[in-house]
């Protein structure tokens, strides 16, 4: 076990939500990890120096929305995200007084059911407005752009999940309610503490916590995403080396060039770690590192 993993649990479920083996390798959860925390420190250390100049301690969810002003799709899906909890929050509020819990935010993304704007969508619409003069961003949120990437991982999500028995979904199922932020699909204070002290920003505001949360799963997502298509492009001897943009691009044909009892096979195999470290160094580089999102 690495000394410096936070989370290895918790990365190990969401590797394997997102299509890594039922039993992820800690070797490999620990070099995940170790990406989403460099991703969220540069993201955080950028917000923060924004927040300075504006006489603030403490890095405002509008800091945070401003580095990611150039990545449409990213902002799109955080949106999307937004409403989907608002959504959730305002159904289990009105039929038992329950929390929102992560599944059901899953459950609705995954319907890609539209939401009005409520507490969360109407916070990030603020935070965005502050920044964006000319409203080209705002724009976002009545965008109906399909999302293929997320579109495509929602439905290898579930062709895995239909072939699961039942102690296999239930422990799928499990894995799904799991976040740097959340246990059992709820906020656990402690947890969430945690997370804010990995990070070593100062506060907690809950709606940049959300948010940054929200960036460490996609992270992860990502990460994963590119992973297993390369254990295919491994699979298949591939002569072509695909460059990251072109892994993601051909998520939505992931399975190209390989036969259906192969795939099966490809698809139950846990990911290694040169799986992971060659997806993560085909991601664009800059200064800080790879940029996964």
């Amino acid at each position: 076990m690495c000394s410096t993993a936070w989370f290895p649990d918790e990365i190990c479920s969401m590797m394997y939500v997102f299509g890594d083996g039922r039993a992820p390798s800690v070797e490999c959860a620990a070099i995940v990890e170790g990406v989403v925390k460099r991703q969220l420190a540069t993201l955080t250390g950028a917000a923060r120096n924004l927040a300075e100049q504006r006489g603030s301690r403490e890095i405002g969810l509008e800091d945070l929305l401003f580095q990611l002003r150039n990545n449409r799709s990213l902002l799109r899906r955080l949106i999307a995200y937004a409403k989907a909890r608002d959504r959730v929050s305002g159904v289990r509020t009105t039929s038992a007084n329950a929390p929102c819990e992560d599944d059901d935010v899953m459950e609705v993304v995954e319907q890609d059911v539209e939401a009005a704007d409520g507490k969360r969508a109407r916070v990030l619409r603020e935070a965005i407005g502050h920044f964006d003069l000319t409203g080209e961003l705002l724009t976002l949120f009545d965008d109906e752009t399909v999302d293929d990437i997320k579109r495509r991982r929602m439905e290898v999500m579930a062709e895995r999940v239909a072939k699961m028995d039942e102690r296999e979904h239930m422990r799928f199922t499990e894995a799904r309610r799991v976040s740097l932020c959340s246990k059992n699909g709820a906020r656990v204070p402690a947890q969430v503490r945690l997370f804010v002290q990995w990070l070593g920003i100062v506060g907690s505001d809950s709606d940049l916590v959300e948010a940054l949360n929200f960036l460490a799963t996609e992270t992860v997502a990502t990460i994963v995403d590119a992973a297993c298509l390369l254990r295919i492009e491994t699979f298949a001897a591939s002569a072509r080396t695909l460059s990251v943009s072109d892994l993601l691009s051909n998520v939505v044909n992931a399975g190209i060039g390989i036969q259906p009892n192969d795939a099966a096979v490809v698809a139950s195999t846990a990911l290694r770690t040169e799986h992971y470290r060659e997806a993560i160094r085909r991601f664009p580089r800059t200064a800080q590192g790879n940029v996964i999102v």
